[in-house]
């Protein structure tokens, strides 16, 4: 039902033959072949809603529909103004019993810690980058979340990071979460700059 063709360089994602159009109008592409297979695995397995982050298409619809002609300071701002307490629940720890305490900045930093850290981060990040740290920050409510498993968390970790995480703000499902993770890692990975 989608596979890919080479046009110029790009990875051009048809449906039945026809070119795919995410809900903007865009053409569905990538110049970047293992994103483009990904795609098409994920859309032939969760189908084309680009609002659920357990499918790649959540990130590579918003890339393309949002952020590819958005300026990235603006995008930047955006994530600069999540890293506070008000907006980002990991920044204040709801308990003062110590040793839930020292979890939760065992887990998440240490009032705020990763705040300088992250902010520094956003700087040097990519448009695809950006997005992928969006698409996190709005499914978690968490930026900080979003730095946590960018670059302190190992990947092998990660399944011992979402049962922690969901401790202290119950997702839906364990397995979606680690899924949005998987998805995130591979999609801020992609988007790096050589």
């Amino acid at each position: 039902m989608y596979s890919t063709q080479v046009q110029n360089g790009l990875y051009l994602i048809q449906k039945n033959g026809k070119q795919l159009l995410t809900p903007g109008g865009t053409a569905v592409k990538s110049s970047i072949k293992v994103l483009a297979e990904r795609l098409v695995t994920d859309l032939e397995c969760y189908g084309e809603d680009p609002g659920d982050p357990v499918s790649l298409v959540a990130f590579h619809y918003s890339m393309l529909d949002y952020f590819v002609d958005a300026p990235i300071k603006t995008i930047q701002c955006q994530l600069t103004d999540s890293f506070d307490p008000e907006w980002d629940w990991t920044l204040t720890c709801p308990t003062a019993y110590p040793h839930n305490m020292f979890k939760w900045w065992e887990l998440f930093g240490m009032n705020g810690s990763n705040v300088e850290k992250g902010l520094e981060w956003l700087e040097t990040l990519s448009m695809m980058q950006l997005c992928a740290v969006t698409i996190v920050t709005a499914y978690t409510g968490s930026v900080n979340i979003a730095f946590i498993v960018a670059t302190v968390l190992n990947k092998s970790d990660l399944k011992k990071f979402v049962k922690e995480v969901n401790k202290w703000n119950k997702f839906e499902s364990q397995s979606d979460l680690l899924k949005v993770f998987e998805n995130y890692l591979f999609y801020f990975n992609e988007g790096a700059e050589p």
